[in-house]
């Protein structure tokens, strides 16, 4: 069949999708995990497979395991997560064996994360459930470095954003604030003299040896005014672009693939 097959499902939109690319033990400690029926997997047999299946519509997560041999760690990471002009592209987990730790931890960071094969099935299992669950609920997630100003009703505190989506933020801090509590927050879109202005729910502590920053996941739970309208356009507009984008520079790094041959 070919390398790119998918083994059990057909894309569903209800599904979360991933790709692997490689087999080590911590994909091993993962198998049941992956088996379950809300997750459709799809096993590339080379990097050039993986890429292609990264580049479909409905691909939410990319799972590579590391080391592979003859491969730069660098450039096929930034080929998954489809990123262009400053977008993010897809989440991309990197499960490492301890002897390609280093490498594996030089790269994570903006939508890339490293999971350490030597923790447990039931570790890896709940890091990689809170990875997908915070892919599949942004409908466009970006790369951009605004001023967040956060209020939890005791300090009042400037933050800077590392992502942003439509349903939250991750942000970049060494404040340690516990997952539920409510905060205030306002900031500024590029070329908009409008704040975007809310309350949101503090709903995980971003772990730096994971992750890449140290800082706080939040979840957005109301808006004032139009800012979710505003927010929801200027996301939305660099949507479309994101995709030619990825599906362009896909086509000139793999030409024969991209062609079908």
């Amino acid at each position: 069949r070919p390398e790119h097959e998918m083994d059990d499902h057909e894309m569903d939109e209800s599904e979360t999708t991933i790709v692997t690319l490689g087999r080590n033990t911590g994909l091993k400690k993962l198998a049941f995990f992956l088996a379950r029926e809300s997750i459709a997997v799809q096993r590339a047999e080379s990097p050039e497979a993986a890429v292609s299946l990264c580049g479909q519509e409905g691909c939410d997560a990319a799972i590579l395991c590391w080391p592979l041999p003859d491969v730069r760690l660098e450039r096929l990471v930034d080929d998954l997560r489809g990123a262009r002009d400053g977008e993010a592209g897809r989440v991309v987990i990197v499960l490492a064996e301890p002897e390609g730790m280093v490498e594996a931890a030089a790269v994570a960071g903006d939508g890339v994360f490293v999971l350490p094969c030597e923790r447990s099935a039931l570790r890896l299992e709940e890091s990689l459930a809170g990875l997908l669950t915070a892919s599949a609920r942004r409908a466009v997630r970006m790369l951009v470095k605004l001023s967040v100003e956060v209020d939890d009703n005791q300090l009042h505190r400037a933050c800077q954003t590392v992502n942003l989506s439509q349903s939250g933020m991750a942000l970049r801090t060494r404040e340690r604030l516990e997952p539920g509590s409510r905060i205030a927050f306002s900031f500024f879109l590029p070329e908009d003299d409008k704040r975007i202005e809310g309350e949101a729910e503090i709903v995980r502590q971003i772990d730096k040896e994971v992750e890449g920053f140290e800082g706080l996941g939040v979840r957005f739970l109301t808006f004032r005014a139009d800012s979710g309208e505003r927010l929801e356009e200027f996301l939305a507009a660099h949507a479309a672009a994101q995709q030619a984008e990825a599906e362009s520079a896909a086509a000139e790094r793999y030409p024969l693939r991209a062609a079908g041959s």
